[in-house]
């Protein structure tokens, strides 16, 4: 997927927490999985845009992200927990970079499960309390550097 423009706001996961239906009985891996013709076993996004907007803060924005995930329908490791592999660089709120890498389960039911490991350097203080989890924090020369896994 090449240039996409993703905007998620805090309604819309309002809206969804409302619905008469829990998202855990919703059953979007089958629906997924029973899609035909097609049968998606590897995911790229490439300079990708992506901004959340939560109402009384600052909106959180990626950008120039790139994305690579394999394996999504666990046909080459179906005995591991997290079979699909993914690999992610994005820019956070301008200055900020991001790095991902780490093993997934997207078709995990009730929900996806994943452990990644991360490093963001520089721009965590443009984003407060949200991007201080209780994780490894360094300060290198006058900037941020966080790693950690999730």
């Amino acid at each position: 997927m090449w240039n996409p423009k993703i905007h998620i706001d805090r309604a819309q996961f309002t809206t969804e927490a409302k619905s008469k239906t829990p998202l855990r009985e919703k059953g979007w891996q089958d629906a997924l999985q029973s899609a035909y013709p097609f049968k998606i076993n590897r995911f790229a996004i490439r300079n990708g845009d992506i901004t959340y907007i939560d109402p009384g803060s600052r909106p959180l924005h990626l950008t120039e992200l790139n994305l690579v995930t394999d394996n999504i329908r666990n046909i080459h490791e179906s005995s591991n927990v997290y079979p699909s592999r993914f690999t992610a660089e994005t820019v956070v709120f301008d200055k900020g970079k991001l790095s991902l890498d780490g093993r997934a389960n997207y078709l995990m039911k009730p929900f996806p499960g994943m452990v990644t490991h991360y490093v963001l350097r520089g721009g965590a203080a443009e984003c407060g309390q949200s991007c201080q989890p209780a994780r490894q924090h360094d300060h290198q020369g006058g900037h941020t550097l966080q790693r950690g896994h999730n």
